[in-house]
């Protein structure tokens, strides 16, 4: 026996769920080689406060503006999942409401935006430390309802071209920070 929907709000609803993954291997990564070592970090921190120069603690003592050298390798690594869902709605005159959903997680140990020299990370990426990308985007919610204005169609043929079948459109965005 089919269910008898007839003229009730299921007859023109839907709701669409989907788990979504991606992996990401041999990502742009920039960083720079000429940073001072971890075991020199406190002496040139000190050297800092007495007004000392700390080119001389790199691995490559070029004056202080061109201090940092920048490396490109493809070597960034990321990994993506997400539960979406998406119901939508069609009611009288064919007006809709649509309302769209995302819970995810993106981490990775690269950034997605562009890779330049500006750019380059102040640590050498080791293997396996991921942590939330530059655009994770947590929670995003999207709504959108369109909304059709009476034709007027019992009215003369003027009101019904300049006043009749308008519609009105609202769209809502929504999306949470970077953790």
């Amino acid at each position: 026996m089919e269910p008898h929907y007839r003229n009730s709000a299921l007859e023109n609803s839907k709701l669409e769920v989907g788990w979504v993954a991606n992996r990401g291997i041999h990502l742009q990564n920039a960083y720079d080689v000429n940073q001072i070592p971890l075991a020199s970090r406190l002496h040139a921190a000190q050297l800092a406060v007495t007004g000392g120069g700390t080119s001389s603690l790199r691995p490559y003592p070029f004056p202080s503006p061109i201090g940092q050298v920048t490396e490109w390798a493809h070597t960034g690594d990321s990994i993506y999942h997400s539960l979406q869902a998406m119901f939508s709605n069609k009611f009288q005159n064919n007006s809709m409401l649509q309302v769209a959903y995302t819970f995810s997680k993106n981490l990775g140990d690269t950034t997605f935006g562009y890779v330049g020299t500006g750019t380059s990370s102040q640590t050498i990426p080791t293997t396996g430390q991921s942590r939330p990308v530059d655009f994770d985007r947590r929670h995003v919610l999207s709504a959108t309802l369109i909304y059709y204005l009476p034709g007027l169609t019992k009215s003369n043929a003027l009101v019904r071209q300049v006043a009749g079948g308008w519609e009105s459109n609202t769209i809502v965005n929504y999306a949470s920070g970077m953790r």
